[in-house]
Formats: structure tokens, C-alpha cells, sequence
């Protein structure tokens, strides 16, 4: 097939309502995270050790650069748009809750099972192969970091019937709670008050979704004059929390340093989503008419089918080829971020995407076992039971958010292995109908 008729295929493919700039901003920003995390990661080679580091913590001036590489706001920016227009058009179709909040965590759940699988066969293997138990421990818990993001997202999904009814109630009351709430929270914090720092994981994220709720609906600046007053706004609002508060400059975490605007989140993360969202509505119409060619909407609408899979991905790639090139000795490597380091990164790039590549065409191999199952006496067209679908996607987000809390491995745990969080994934496939699909036996199916 020829190029031109590949872009013609996706055109017509592609639904004439679809906003496809919806697509280029959920997939620009997963694609900034994966190149984000590349770029920060350092490996040195220090008399002889191999020695790895942090971008941000070697170069504090690149902390800047989070500004423009923290892009999670503007993906749940979008979720909010979009899981708005999905739930209104359910509502409107008489579709149940439970079927709208299973279909959806259906298709961000899928992805994730054979990543936790190969890596928790994968440990144990290599735990005894003699591999340094630090090592392991410390490479297992970067392969499964970007599971925060889903774990967070999915009880943001299982909470759109109430924060949907909210928004239609009292639209922009609704929002200014919820950012009373994650401000009301980083004063508590900075008074001293214990654990309470952690609910902003609901309150940040809970505002930036009703910010998308807005946006749906059409209730947000389209001018140009407002649109630019909220990219000032987010500025100044970043400037005065950083430069004046003591918040860190950093939107990502640093290692080292004990506060953080991201884990858990404060109100520079709604600064910075003030700022994004001045951008996004600057740009919209120009970016709308760049996306209406083929040529341009191809790309995006090929990437946007396997983003997902490549963020989940991401890091396993780049543990995989450092394994494989710097701690083998075959990367030509440096003892400090000099101009050597950074001349590399184009070809470090281009290695790390290709090993990604291939990752992910495996994965999508692998993610064809797990398919919507009719389980547990589930006919075509039955209403999943509510506790059954809370239990599922609630165990996703705990087993999620307790991996990416204590990692998969540590040796100095009995057993090394997170079992409990591994059982609680073990839930969630079961509950939400993901068991492994097997093929029919030959005679039943000629008996069918």
C-alpha cells in the first residue's frame, strides 16, 4: 500500500465529530513523558562503575524544563473533556454506569497485565541469576513507575457518575471546591500536619478532570485575549509559588530533595494547568486546520492507537538497553553531562525507540489473550453488577498505587515479592472479566 492510500485509509477511517485535537494532545503528551524520562535518566561511568543519576539533580538549571515536560495535567485535562462527551452520550443512549465504567477500565487495564506478568515472572528468574539484589529492586521499580499514572486515572473514571452530576448541578462550584480543597491542603501541609498532603492525589487530579468537564461544554475562553490572560496567569502563579512560597521549581520529583510538587501533588500542578490550558485554547483553531490534512492526522491517529502501550512500555525498553549496551561495556560512555553526553542523546534516542518498538508489537501479542470476557455467567448485553465493577477497578487502583509505592522486588522483604499487590490485580482480572482467553477445543467446536 502506497503512502498516499495509507493516508487516505485513515481519513476515512476517522469519524467527520471526532475532535481530533483531542487525540493530538492525549498523544503529544504520553509521547513528552516517554521522552521526558528519557532525558533525565543519566548513566555515567565513573572510575570504571557504572554509575546512575539524575538530569535534574546534576543540572538544577534543567528543572526549568519540567515546566514544559510535566505535561500529566494536560492529559487529564483532556480525560475530563473526553470522559464528559462519553458519559453524556451514555446517559443520553440509556447506557448503564457499570457498562460505561467497565468498557472503560477495559481499555486502560489491558495494556498493563502483560507488563505486571513478564516482569513478575522475570524477577524471580533474575533474582537468581546472581544479579545485584539492589539493582533488581531499583530496575523493577522504574519499569513499573508510569503504573501511577493509570492507578490515579482509573479512580478518577470510577468517580465520573458523581463528579459528572456535580458539574451539571453547579459547574463552576463544583471546581472552585475542589481547588479549595488542594489548597486547603498544601496550607495543612506546610503547618505540619501529618498524611494529609497525600488526598491531593484526589483533589488535584478530581479539579483538572472538572476543568475538562468545562471545556466540554464550551464554557472556557475562546478568544484569544482570555485564552492569553490564563497562559500570564499560570506563569505568575508558577513564579510566586516557586520563586516566593517555597514550593519546588521542579514539576517532576528530584531525588534528594524531600518536598515535591507531584508526589503528592500541590497547587503548582493547577498553576501549571492554568498555564497549559492559555496555550491549548491559543493554539486550538490553528492547530485544528493543521489536523484537517491527511498527512498530519495520519501520524497522530497511528500513534494515538499505541500510546498507551508505548508509555507502559517506556521504561522497560530503557532498562533493557542499558542492560544490554552500558552495563556490557558497548555504549560509548561519559563520566559527566558534557557536550559528549548530550551529542549522544539523538542516537540514544533512536536505540531506545527502536527497543520500544519492538516491545510493544510484542505486547499487542500479548494483550489479545486478555479480551472482555463473558465470565461468571455474564450473557451479551448483561449489566455488570456495581460491587462487582467497584471491587474490579478498585483493586486496579490498589494494586496499582502499591507497586508504584513499594516496587515489585525487595530483598529485604519476606517474601521479596509484592504478592499483595499482585493479588489484587489477580482480583481486578478476574472481576472485570479479563481472565486469559484460551482457544476452543477442537471437538467442542465441531460439536458447536
Amino acid at each position: 500500500m502506497s503512502v498516499a492510500e495509507r493516508l487516505a485509509e485513515v481519513e476515512r477511517a476517522t469519524p467527520p465529530e471526532r475532535d481530533r485535537l483531542v487525540d493530538l494532545l492525549r498523544t503529544a503528551a504520553l509521547l513528552v513523558v516517554i521522552a521526558g524520562h528519557w532525558l533525565i535518566a543519566v548513566v555515567l561511568v565513573v572510575d570504571g562503575e557504572v554509575v546512575g543519576d539524575h538530569l535534574l539533580v546534576l543540572l538544577p538549571a534543567t528543572q526549568w524544563l519540567t515546566w514544559a515536560l510535566q505535561v500529566m495535567p494536560l492529559f487529564f485535562l483532556v480525560g475530563g473533556r473526553v470522559n464528559g462527551g462519553g458519559w453524556e452520550r451514555a446517559l443520553a443512549a440509556g447506557q448503564p454506569p457499570t457498562t460505561w465504567i467497565q468498557a472503560r477500565a477495559l481499555r486502560l487495564v489491558r495494556p498493563v497485565l502483560p507488563l505486571v506478568l513478564l516482569w513478575a515472572v522475570l524477577t524471580p528468574v533474575l533474582a537468581r541469576t546472581g544479579l545485584d539484589p539492589g539493582l533488581l529492586q531499583l530496575g523493577t521499580r522504574a519499569v513499573l513507575m508510569p503504573l501511577w499514572f493509570l492507578a490515579v486515572y482509573l479512580g478518577v473514571v470510577l468517580l465520573v457518575p458523581v463528579t459528572w452530576a456535580a458539574h451539571r448541578r453547579a459547574p463552576w462550584i463544583s471546581l472552585g471546591v475542589l481547588l479549595a480543597a488542594a489548597v486547603l491542603v498544601d496550607v495543612l501541609r506546610r503547618l505540619g500536619v501529618p498524611g494529609v498532603a497525600w488526598t491531593n492525589f484526589a483533589w488535584v487530579w478530581l479539579a483538572i478532570h472538572q476543568l475538562g468537564y468545562l471545556w466540554h461544554d464550551r464554557r472556557l475562553p475562546t478568544d484569544r485575549r482570555r485564552a492569553g490572560a490564563l497562559v500570564v496567569l499560570g506563569v505568575v502563579g508558577l513564579l510566586v509559588l516557586t520563586e516566593l512560597l517555597g514550593y519546588p521549581r521542579s514539576m517532576v520529583g528530584v531525588p534528594g530533595e524531600l518536598a515535591t510538587n507531584n508526589t503528592p501533588p500541590t497547587v503548582a500542578l493547577l498553576a501549571l494547568t492554568t498555564l497549559q490550558l492559555g496555550l491549548v485554547l491559543l493554539t486550538a483553531d490553528r492547530l485544528r486546520r493543521a489536523l484537517a490534512r491527511p498527512a498530519v492526522w495520519a501520524p497522530v491517529a497511528l500513534l494515538g492507537r499505541r500510546a498507551l502501550p508505548l508509555f507502559l512500555w517506556h521504561q522497560s525498553a530503557m532498562m533493557l538497553v542499558i542492560a544490554a549496551t552500558v552495563l556490557t561495556g558497548w555504549w560509548p560512555t561519559t563520566a559527566r553531562v558534557d557536550a559528549i553526553w548530550w551529542l549522544q542523546r539523538p542516537p540514544w534516542f533512536l536505540l531506545l525507540g527502536t527497543v520500544l518498538a519492538a516491545l510493544t508489537a510484542l505486547a499487542a501479542q500479548l494483550e489479545r489473550l486478555w479480551t472482555p470476557a463473558r465470565s461468571h455467567g455474564q450473557t451479551p448485553g448483561a449489566v455488570p453488577h456495581p460491587g462487582r465493577i467497584a471491587v474490579g477497578v478498585l483493586s486496579v487502583v490498589g494494586g496499582l498505587g502499591w507497586l508504584t509505592l513499594t516496587g515489585l522486588y525487595d530483598p529485604g522483604r519476606t517474601p521479596s515479592m509484592a504478592v499483595g499487590p499482585l493479588l489484587l490485580l489477580l482480583v481486578a482480572t478476574v472481576t472485570l472479566g479479563l481472565l486469559p482467553r484460551t482457544a476452543p477445543r477442537r471437538g467442542a467446536r465441531s460439536r458447536a
